[in-house]
């Protein structure tokens, strides 16, 4: 595709800051946010773990259907919630989340921000999609170049191979401590060369009174623009157990 050609280009020619093992990330952004814009629909596999409600949950393996701009289909693949299925349309069902917690228990409603749909999870449903992730890089690259003051770190750590696929990976040191608004601490950030988008992110915050690792996500197998239909987002799918 044209845009992950572009994007391919402008991961190698970044240019190096004087005096400094840093690149300019802004276009790394931008890069990511014009493939993001063009993804209709995408399928992946999910992989998630955070450091959520005092405590590290339990790592998740979840197959995800997208469709732009917020439709959500997810089902866990185990060993945690194995079974569990998630669907998620805007302004359907009263704007909140349909879950069913496994095939022979009852299906429930819940709002997105509330305290059952937020147990054990840092972000809600909203930022799952691809935009609003990459735009999470936006808005901190933005903090920084808003003020002279802060500086930010940034480290080329090459090609790296994830979930079989090649990916260029950064390292980000951010000045959180001088503005709390900035997204982590560290991150860690493989783009993928095939698809554009993000392929593993990690990010590190103090939390607890300790410096630790509090998300680490990986995106398998994405695919974007297939085609999915009104079915795929539909409870009463014969395929689901809603």
């Amino acid at each position: 595709m044209k845009y992950v050609a572009m994007l391919c280009l402008l991961l190698t020619a970044l240019p190096l800051r004087a005096g400094a093992a840093e690149m300019d990330f802004d276009r790394v952004i931008a890069g990511m946010q014009a493939t993001a814009a063009q993804v209709r629909d995408a399928t992946y596999i999910f992989y998630k773990q955070e450091y959520a409600d005092g405590e590290q949950q339990p790592a998740q393996r979840i197959a995800v259907k997208y469709r732009a701009p917020g439709d959500i289909y997810m089902k866990w693949l185990g060993p945690a919630y194995e079974g569990r299925e998630l669907l998620f349309r805007p302004v359907w069902n009263d704007d909140r989340l349909r879950i069913s917690p496994g095939r022979w228990l009852p299906t429930v409603s819940l709002n997105p921000q509330g305290g059952l749909a937020m147990r054990g999870n840092r972000h809600s449903i909203h930022a799952l999609p691809f935009p609003a992730i990459v735009q999470n890089f936006a808005d901190s690259a933005a903090l920084v170049a808003a003020d002279p003051a802060l500086q930010a770190q940034v480290s080329d750590l090459g090609e790296q191979h994830h979930f079989g696929e090649a990916g260029h990976c950064y390292r980000l040191r951010l000045p959180k401590d001088h503005e709390p608004r900035l997204y982590a601490a560290e991150v860690m950030l493989c783009v993928s060369l095939r698809t554009g988008l993000p392929l593993v992110i990690k990010n590190w915050d103090v939390e607890d009174g300790r410096f630790r690792q509090v998300e680490d996500y990986g995106y398998e197998n994405v695919q974007v623009n297939v085609g999915l239909g009104d079915d795929d987002f539909d409870p009463d799918n014969p395929e689901y157990h809603f």
